[in-house]
Order: structure tokens, then sequence, then C-alpha cells
């Protein structure tokens, strides 16, 4: 039945608001409306549209009550476009809570209206509830997928909370869809933020693509400029220059650059700056300095002048003006000046000491030199001429105890520096005033310091004898006399302190040592309680100690990092605190903290073996590893026989393809793990990335185990015995069972596209889904669909006990561990053993090695029946591979790659949009844009993309500077995984097919310039190794497609990659090996139907490559042919996938019943 107006058929206003509008109209007419619309079941507006015409055309409203209502509709229409334009205005006059407040309003009218959500998420960027404004941009993604508006303000926010990676996404995707240069500008402003030490080449990049980004040119020159590549950075002025050459702030920089070599010119560009912008401060005051340099004093006077007038706050002006007039012995008006200056800005220390300075030297007036001086000591002013410019004034004065004291700062400013200095400003000071207490104390403190322990005394005692209630005099008095072993003497001072001030637990603490030293047994005891009656909060050690006990014994990183932190507010000075603060901080994922306290650490002692090699793993970890191989080599600079810095380091040449010494470095590796395994020691490197080498089998269980056994030591940590849980022995009421699956992947990660849809493709009646969360939201599309999930937990702010109490607590049957030994797992977990069963699927190509594990999902070509004894758990065989993918969901329109010579890619207008950017409302029409590509480019081949409201984006070759006709031989995966054999065998099928190059993607600047030199030497042209970058996964999915054939790597298989390939329709060929990560792409390309691109052995690889290179026909049949199989097989059949797992788990589950385990 045809409703009355679908417009309105979600508007939640009341329905008063039409009663009302009706009754202006005709006061008679349609009085008391209200009532008769709630007797008729109107409540709301959307109840009246929702009605049907006959109900509508037979309320009492005259001869035509469908066309007085279309009319009152029509008029709250206007209302509404009405409000929301004055909202508009009211953010425009900078009224934000009333904007936010209208907004909020027009949202209960319609709550899918993309303006006034749009106008939401501004006014609550503006207000910095970031959070707030992100929940209302990911609103309106729901309602219209493409907003670009929504994704910059997304953008916007995100780079407010300083999320750089997602604020990066969300800016790409609003450029994407908009073209807009702002959008290209964020995004790049948010690589460049997220990773500076690639800074260059992200300017590079995106001025290649978008070289009419001037203001992101401007601010590369400026880079450039820091970096004194003057001669580049005028380069890139210019250009801006001769873009924009309205912008005045080019000009002032080019007078900047030329200011060293060339002044006249510096004035040209300075003069240029000024009459394009004459409010332009900084080039005035530019300007200003060039005429000093030039002696042209009076010219500099007007410029100075001018800035002054332009910006009273700016200092520099002033400063400089005030100093010519002092040049030109023009007392008065430099006097003048500073004084104007003070009048707006009276905390400037730099202004207060220069005026202080000309009254006490130019006009000798001592009376107000000492206003300003003092007022520098106000302002924590610390340099040597203040100081002695203070006391001179002061003994002008007459005060001589001041005086006195402004030499004792001057001592404690130079104590950090110089000792001998230091101990003269003492001396001075007790010259001075010879009763200055404090003088003769820190005086004796550099005696001591410098080994001088007798004078030390001597001042210690006149301090004492001046002021007999000086608790530090006496506890220094009682170091001094523990230090000449005149142990009674320093008890007696030490109680002394003790007595004048109770709650120095420095004395404390030291008075303990002391008795320990001598064997007191009852006074340490009674010291002890003492300090306990009092408070711990100041007892160093204590804090340490309890520190320790919470993170070693207790596991309770919070209250550990409270204790360190207590423990550093009494010293700032002990390495080692500042390690075990780290090292927390490590734990709680508080990265950039963490990193602060091992350098902090080293700076006290750059000798810490631990504090090195900590910051080499954080960089390591964050992909810097040319920092963190330095710190590697400074580990093993102080300590060569250190397993842990040396296996690290391997890994980082690894991650950079450094292969130097490859075959002698990996021997090595190998002796120190296996040294360890037979020592029963932890090994130096995790079980993730043992696979990325050539260890044996059996190796690999050895280091998973111990790694296992490392969980099970964690998690009894936790509780004093390891946890006893009751579980479950029959299904559920509705006869399924419970399955947990746990994982820190939920988010966006390349596992969970592999199986994605698989748990809630389960059959409902057999098997009862619950999801445990590692890590928060991420924001990601995977985690919404996940936690929309009938049983979502999210664990991951739980400890590892509070965890497994809730899954044990949720009945399960059967946990599933899609971690392993991935980055995000918490093992641990499992290690309490909350569930009767437990089995690792998908997301670690290996053992556990653990005995809390009980069964493996794998598939007989991963883990052949034969090598069953390589893992600790049973083997439950899938009758498929068991590394499927959930592309044909994801990516189901992907069409093939189109191959026709010379065909002109056409060209396709976008349409105009309305944007409400960077947090700020502004609507604006984009000029007509045209397709990505550049339009009519003759090409051989190309991937199209095709949007839903029909726009198209192209990939081609040439857009990725890949030659046309050639055979594109690819590897997608990080560089880690290519070793130097496997990489030799591409070289060889690169010689072997003339007409190749590789494709690959850039990891890290150093992996490509290694592999590019690794290229040469073998005789093959570095140009035939092509490099692109990362790009959002619907992009790759299709630009994968312009590449022949795709090259696995051997000791750890592509995986996921793999599956995209074969998607993408690309042939992969492979050389399976003994271990299962080497044995993954076997089993993928088995499950599709096509194994003649698997290889036996090294030769073959090389000769199936080959083979495919340089028949094209061949390959285009084999292509022909995977393209059909990844639709007819089960590789992509997520639903057969499913259904054979639930097999699995009946399995499992009564072979858990009838109490016997045995392999699947």
């Amino acid at each position: 039945m045809a409703t009355f107006c679908g417009k309105h058929s979600n508007t939640q206003a009341p329905i008063s608001v039409i009663s009302e509008l009706l009754y202006e109209k005709d006061p008679i007419k349609f009085k008391d409306l209200d009532a008769k619309f709630k007797t008729l079941g109107i409540f709301k507006v959307k109840d009246l549209a929702n009605s049907s015409f006959t109900q509508v055309g037979q309320m009492p409203l005259g001869d035509d009550p469908i066309a007085v209502l279309y009319g009152a509709l029509e008029l709250y229409d206007q209302q509404c476009k009405k409000q929301l334009k004055t909202a508009h205005e009211e953010y425009e006059n900078n009224n934000i809570v009333n904007s936010q407040i209208m907004g909020l309003e027009l949202l209960k009218h319609n709550d899918k209206d993309i303006n006034t959500l749009i106008l939401l998420t501004a006014t609550y960027f503006r207000n910095e509830e970031y959070d707030e404004s992100i929940k209302y941009c990911c609103t309106i993604l729901k309602i219209e997928p493409n907003c670009s508006d929504a994704y910059r303000n997304l953008g916007s926010n995100y780079f407010k909370k300083c999320d750089l990676i997602k604020a990066i996404e969300a800016y790409y995707y609003a450029a994407e869809s908009s073209y807009d240069n702002d959008c290209w500008y964020l995004f790049a402003k948010a690589i460049i933020l997220n990773h500076p030490e690639t800074a260059e080449f992200a300017y590079q990049s995106v001025l290649h693509y978008k070289p009419d980004l001037y203001l992101l040119r401007y601010e590369y020159a400026n880079y450039l400029f820091s970096l004194n590549r003057m001669k580049e950075a005028e380069n890139q002025f210019e250009m801006v220059a001769n873009d924009k050459p309205e912008f005045s702030p080019i000009f002032n920089n080019l007078g900047c650059i030329h200011f060293k070599n060339n002044k006249e010119n510096a004035l040209h560009h300075y003069n240029k700056a000024v009459d394009l912008d004459p409010k332009l401060t900084v080039a005035w005051v530019n300007l200003g300095i060039t005429y000093i340099k030039l002696k042209k004093y009076d010219d500099a006077i007007e410029v100075f002048q001018k800035a002054s007038q332009l910006d009273p706050n700016n200092s520099t002006s002033s400063q400089y003006l005030a100093r010519i007039y002092l040049k030109q012995e023009n007392i008065v008006s430099a006097i003048d000046t500073y004084k104007k200056y003070l009048l707006i800005q009276p905390n400037n220390v730099e202004v207060n000491y220069e005026l202080g300075v000309v009254y006490l030297n130019s006009l000798k007036n001592s009376i107000e030199a000492i206003k300003y001086l003092e007022k520098c000591m106000e302002l924590n002013l610390k340099t040597k001429d203040f100081f002695i410019n203070l006391a001179k004034t002061y003994i002008a004065l007459g005060k001589k105890q001041c005086a006195s004291m402004v030499y004792v700062s001057l001592g404690d400013y130079y104590i950090q520096q110089n000792d001998e200095k230091a101990k003269r400003a003492y001396t001075a000071a007790l010259l001075i005033d010879p009763d200055n207490a404090e003088g003769h104390w820190k005086l004796g403190i550099q005696y001591f310091r410098l080994g001088l322990l007798d004078m030390a005394a001597k001042r210690y005692s006149k301090s004492i004898e001046l002021r007999p209630n000086f608790p530090d005099v006496y506890y220094d008095s009682a170091k001094l006399f523990e230090t000449k072993k005149l142990y009674e003497k320093a008890l007696k001072y030490y109680n002394m302190v003790l007595q004048l001030q109770p709650d120095h637990y420095n004395a404390y603490y030291d008075l303990i040592l002391l008795n320990q030293k001598l064997g007191r047994t009852n006074d340490i005891f009674k010291l002890n309680n003492e300090i306990l009656l009092r408070t711990n909060s100041y007892n160093f050690e204590g804090h340490i100690e309890m520190g320790n006990i919470f993170y070693y014994n207790k596991r309770n990183l919070e209250l550990a990092l409270l204790h360190y932190e207590k423990a550093l507010s009494i010293d700032s000075t002990s390495p080692n605190v500042y390690i075990y603060k780290g090292n927390v901080l490590l734990e709680l994922k508080k990265t950039g903290e963490a990193l602060k306290c091992f350098e902090t650490a080293i700076k006290l002692d750059p000798h810490s073996i631990i504090a090195h090699t900590n910051i080499g793993s954080i960089y390591k970890n964050k992909g810097n590893f040319m920092k963190a191989i330095n710190s590697y080599e400074i580990v093993l600079k102080l300590r060569p026989d250190f397993p842990d810095a040396y296996c690290n380091l391997i890994q980082c040449y690894q991650y950079i393809c450094n292969w130097q010494d490859y075959d002698f470095y990996v021997g090595k590796l190998k002796d120190i793990i296996l040294k360890q395994i037979n020592d029963g020691q932890l090994p130096s490197i995790d079980p993730y990335h043992s696979l990325m080498y050539p260890f044996s089998s059996e190796v690999l269980k050895e280091i998973a185990s111990k790694n296992a056994e490392k969980c099970i030591e964690k998690s009894s940590i936790e509780v004093d015995l390891i946890q006893s849980y009751n579980y479950p022995i029959s299904l559920t009421p509705d006869g399924c069972i419970r399955v947990g699956y746990v994982s820190s992947d939920f988010g966006n990660h390349p596992v969970l596209q592999l199986m994605q849809s698989i748990p809630n493709l389960h059959n409902k009646s057999k098997i009862e889904v619950f999801f445990y969360a590692l890590s928060s939201n991420d924001d990601s599309k995977s985690w919404f669909k996940i936690s929309e999930s009938d049983h979502f937990r999210d664990i991951s702010k739980l400890n590892v006990v509070d965890a497994a109490d809730q899954i044990n607590s949720d009945g399960i049957h059967i946990l599933i561990n899609m971690n392993g030994y991935t980055e995000g797992a918490r093992n641990e977990i499992f290690a309490l053993r909350p569930a009767a069963i437990q089995v690792v699927w998908l997301g670690y190509p290996g053992t556990s090695g653990a005995t809390f594990i009980d069964y493996l999902i794998t598939d007989k070509i991963c883990s052949p029946p034969e090598f069953n004894h390589y893992y600790t758990e049973k083997l439950a065989y899938m009758n498929q591979t068991v590394f499927v993918g959930d592309h044909k969901q994801l990516y189901g329109d992907l069409s093939p790659r189109i191959n026709n010579k010379h065909q002109k890619i056409p060209t396709r207008e976008l349409k105009t949009t309305i944007v409400l950017n960077k947090g700020h409302l502004s609507i604006k029409n984009q000029k007509p844009n045209h397709s990505i590509l550049p339009t009519d480019v003759p090409t051989s081949m190309y991937s199209i993309r095709t949007y839903a409201d029909g726009q198209e984006k192209f990939y081609t070759r040439s857009q990725y500077n890949l030659p046309e006709n050639a055979i594109v031989y690819c590897n997608f995966d990080k560089l880690y995984k290519i070793d130097p054999h496997t990489f030799k065998m591409w070289i060889t099928i690169l010689k072997n097919v003339p007409n190749s190059v590789l494709w690959l993607l850039k990891f890290s600047e150093a992996g490509v310039k290694n592999l590019l030199s690794i290229t040469s030497s073998s005789n093959v042209n570095r140009s035939r190794i092509i490099f692109s970058d990362m790009e959002l996964k619907d992009d790759h999915m299709r630009r994968i497609q312009l590449a022949d054939i795709f090259l696995d790597t051997c000791i750890c298989n592509g995986h996921t990659t793999c599956l995209d390939a074969l998607w993408a329709g690309v042939p992969i060929v492979t050389l399976p090996g003994e271990t299962f990560a080497s044995r993954v792409s076997a089993s993928q390309l088995t499950t599709l139907g096509c194994t003649e691109t698997i290889a036996l052995n090294k030769e073959q690889y090389i000769d199936i490559a080959v083979k495919f290179g340089k028949d094209k026909h061949l390959l285009e049949n084999l292509r022909s042919k995977i393209w059909t199989l990844r639709t007819e097989s089960k590789l992509f059949d997520c639903k057969s996938y499913a259904e054979e797992l639930e097999i699995i788990y009946e399995d499992i589950w009564n072979k858990f019943l009838f109490g016997n385990q045995l392999d699947i």
C-alpha cells in the first residue's frame, strides 16, 4: 500500500509542528487539530507520512485534505531549511554552541539529513569533542558511503587525536572521492607527521601526483631550508612563486635564502613580500635586520617602527629598535621603546634584562635597574651575565647579603657544568658575606665532590655554627663522616637530621644502610617501623621494591608504574628505574613514553645495554630499522656475546634485505638458538620471526614450546596456582556447541580478511559463536561487522584471569586461538585453560608448542601426516586448504583485466559536491573533474573499478611505471619474507626472460636500496626491479591484475597475498618446503585445482616461471583457467568451509566426551 509521504517516513518531530503551521494559516478552520490528529493515532510527523492516501483523504480538513497536508509539509520543509541556514550562520559567526543546539534540534526532525549531520561534525570538532564528531562522521558514511566531506572531517578528528594512521586513511578517501586539493594537502601532511623520517619521500610523491599543491610545495621548501639545502629550497620556492606570485611568504623565505651571501637580493625579496602583504610582520623584521647588516640604521628604524605598529607584541622588533637607539647613543628613545613594549608584555624576560642593564651601565641608576633585574629573577632567568649584573646592582645598593646569595645562585648554575667555576662562585659569595651559612654549606659540597674532605668538614662545621637548625648540612656531614669511616659520628649526625626533619627519608634510608653495614639488626627493625608509621611516600628504594613486586610477582602494571614514577619523583637520576618504568610502559602499549624513558636512562648511563636494546626493539617494531640497527650495534660493541641484541640485529638486516654474509650470520643465529634450547633458556627469537629463517621443523617446535612454557609461567604469576575451571559436559539447551573465537585481529587486519564471513556462516542450530577481542575498537568496517554478532566480548582491557573467567562463565566448549604467536596474542589466557578444548586455527602457520592447546586445524598439504611429530597438538584435518579467503564477498565485483592494444581510456565527468571541510563550515561547488588517470592514454591492458554511482577508476601499467608489453613478475609480500636464495632464483628468471620485470612493494627505503644494489651486482639492469607504494586494499586488488605471474617466497609463503593474486587471476609459482609456513601456497593451489605451478625443486621453480613468461599464449590460458576456477573451486567458498569446520568441531567434541584425542 502506498504511503502518503515517503520523504518524511522517519521524521521524529511531533505532529504538533504540522498542527501549528495550519493553525497559523487559519485559526478557526484548524482549531484543536492536534487533538484530532491524536484521536486518529497520529502523534508524530512520521505517523502522518506513513498513513495511506485513503486515511489522509478522510481527515476532517475541508474539501481536499491531501492538498492541505502536502502544503503543510512543504511549509515544514521550508521552516527546517531556514533553521538549518540560521544554524550555519551561527556557526560562521562563531556561535558554536547555538549552532550545535539548533543542529541537534533539526536532527530530531530528520536524523538522516546529511547537511545537518555535517554541521554537527563541525560543531563538535570546534568544541574539541572529537569522539562525538567521529560518531556523526561514521553515521554519515553509513548513509552515504562516499561522502568526501565526512571522510575529511573524520581525518581532521583523528589528526587532532594524534591517530595519524586513521587520519591518513580518511584523508585519502576524501581526496579520492572529491579530488579537492585541500584533501590531498591534508593527506600528505598526515603522512609526513606519521613518518617524519620519510618526509622528503612523502613530499616528492604527493607533489609528483599533485604538482599544483602550492602550500605543500612551500612546506617542502621550508623542510629543505631546515636541512640547509639552500639551492634545492630556492628552486622549490621559485616554483611556488611562479605558480602563486601573489603568495607573499614565498618572497620572505627567498629573502632568507639570499640573506647570507647577497644582502641586496635579500632586500629585494623582503620588499616584494611587504608590497604584496603590508601586514606580514616577519618580512618587515627581516627587512630591518638586513638594513642593520648594511649599516642603514635610519632605514632600519623606520622598518622596525612599522613592524612594532603592526604587531605590538613582537619583542624582536622592539629589541632591535632599542638596540639601534643605543648604538646611536639615543638612550632616552631606547628606554622609551623598551617601556612601551613592557606595558604590553610585562613578563618578557629579555626586554626586562636589557632595560635593567641600560639603567645599570649606561645611566648608573641602580634603583631603576634593580626593578627590572629582580623581575628577571621572578621570571627565572639563569645566565652568568644576569647573576653578575644582579650582584653588582645589589652591591651598589649596599645589599651585600643579597649579593652574596646571588653568587650562591651562580654557583648552583655552574654546578652541573664546571666544579671549579662553582667553587669560585661560592667563594665569592663568602668574600661578600662571610656569615652566609648556605654559602659555606654549598662550598663544602664542592670540596666534598673534589675529594677535599677536611676542607669540606670545615665548611659544614661553619655552616652549622651559623645556622644550628640546618638539617641538610647535618645530612651531608653524616655522609662525609661515613665516607671517612667515622661511623659513630655518622650515626649521630643522621639522627640529628631526623630530630630536625622527621620526614627526611634519605636520612632514614642511609641510616638503615649504615646499620646494615654495622650489623645492628634491632636498629634496622626500629627504623623500618618508623618509616611505615610515617609514610612511604618518599622512600625511594621502597618504591622500587614495591614496583618490582607488582611488576614481576603480581603482574599489576598500573601499580608497578605508579611506584616507579614515585621513585623517580624522589630521585630522577637512576637509569635502572627509568628502564623499569619503560618496560612497564611497553607492556601497556605506550611506546612513545617508553622510548623517552630508555633515552633518559642512556643519558644517565650511556653504557646501559638494556636501554639500548629496548630502544632498538622499539624502533624495529616501528619499522625504523636503521635506528634499530644502530642501537643493536652499540649493544654488541659493549657486549659482543649478548644474544638478544644479535638476534634482533639479524632480524633488522632481514627487514631491509641486507644479506651481506647472510649464510654466516644465519648460521651463527642457529647456533645461538640451539644453545639456548639445549640450556633450557627462552630463545632470543620469537616463534613468528623464526618462521622467516631456514630452521628445521623440529627447531621451530622447540622455539614455540619454550615460549609456551613462558606463557604458563606468566599465567601462574597471575594466580597462586593454575586456575581450575569446571567445563560444560553437555551441549546447550538448543543442542549447540559453543565455539569461542579469540583474536586481536577483528579490526583492519589481513588475517580477518581470510575469515571475515566464516564464523557468521555457521549453522546456528549447530554452532553458537562467541567472539573475544584482544584489541580495542579501531573503527574499521571489519570490527563493526564482528561487533554486531550475537555474542561479542571486548576483553582487551581485562587482565588474564578476568578474561579467562569471562570465557569460562560463557560455557565455551571449544576455544579457538586465532593469533598463535603473532602480534597482540595473549596466550596466557589459554594457559589458564578456560575451556575444555583449545584449538589453534588460521592466524599462525605452525605448531603452538603448547601443552594447553589440544588441536591444530590444518590440511594434509600444509601438515602431511608423516610430519605430525613436528606438532605438539593433535591435527584436525580439513579436506581443502585451511587458508581460504573471503574475496568472493569482499571483492566480488572484480572484473577481469582488459587486454586491448592501443585502446584509449574514456573520459568520464564527476559530479559536483557540497563540502564542509577541516571542521569549518563552507559550501562550495567543485569544478567538474574527470577520471583519475590522464585521458586518451593508449594502453595495452588495464583494470577497472566501477563505483556504485557509475563512476569508473582505471588502473594501467604506466600508472605504476610498468612497461606495457613486458612480462611482469610480482611479489607483494613484505620484504623480510624474501631471502637471498629466493631472490637469486628471481634474478635468474629475469635473465632468462629478457622482456620481463619484477614488481615489488616498497616497505623501506633501505630495503629498496639493497635489492637494487644486489640486482646491479648480478648483471641485471636495476630498472627491471620496480617498486610501488602501499595502497588501499580495494585499489591493490585491481592493480594486482596488471601483473602476469606471482613469484612466491620459499621459506615463508605469501598466504594472504597469494589468495589476493589468485582472486585477481594471477598464477603463482611456489616451492613447498618442510614447514607449515612454506607449504601454504601449495595447499591453496591444490584446492584451486591448479597444481602445474607447484615446483619440486629450485630448478623446476625457475623453469615454470620462465616457461610461462616466454609463452604468452600458454600464460593467458593459465590465467583464464584460474579466473574460472576461483569461483568454481572451494578456495573462496566460505560457506562450505564453515560447514567443514562444523564437522571438525563435532568430531572434536565427541572425542572429548569419549575421552580420546586422535588426528581427525
